[in-house]
């Protein structure tokens, strides 16, 4: 328990721990990876394109854990994060993907779904831009409060 973006506090348990430690996908802001690793604390960066600035903003601390030695660990968003981290030349991290059915990201389940080959992910399918991130049809199945019908205007083929 200790306040959010507080990278000293998230050091201080580093150091009595002897476990790794891995933070930093959505806690305390765009700042927050950089805090971290300048504080030394913690073993692995957690990452999220959606809170660490989207694509330049994550390029930008992926470097820095790069520069600083420290691995990364995306947090999920897996059609994003693969191939984002992916196009930045990253070769070896773990990607987190939710067991289709199990509801942990229910929206994912009726997207491409990996093929692990010798307990390594192939890549995903070639595509435009991220590929497909969002299923229409999942989302028309979804019970959600829509008064502007702006969900009736996005076209079933569109990468949203």
């Amino acid at each position: 328990p200790y306040p959010p973006g507080d990278a000293s506090a998230v050091a201080a348990i580093r150091s009595q721990v002897s476990m790794p430690v891995a933070v930093g996908d959505d806690q305390g802001g765009s700042y927050y990876p950089e805090a971290l690793l300048s504080a030394n604390a913690i073993d692995v960066l957690r990452v999220d394109i959606t809170a660490n600035g989207g694509v330049t903003g994550l390029a930008k601390v992926v470097a820095q854990a790069s520069n600083a030695g420290i691995p990364i660990s995306p947090h999920m968003f897996p059609h994003f994060h693969t191939r984002v981290l992916d196009g930045l030349g990253v070769a070896d991290y773990p990607a987190e993907w939710g067991v289709p059915g199990a509801g942990v990201h229910p929206m994912d389940d009726e997207l491409e779904q990996p093929v692990l080959s010798d307990g390594v992910m192939e890549p995903l399918a070639p595509g435009e831009g991220f590929g497909r991130v969002v299923n229409m049809g999942w989302v028309s199945r979804q019970s959600v409060f829509d008064p502007l019908e702006v969900l009736r205007e996005i076209p079933e083929g569109v990468c949203v």
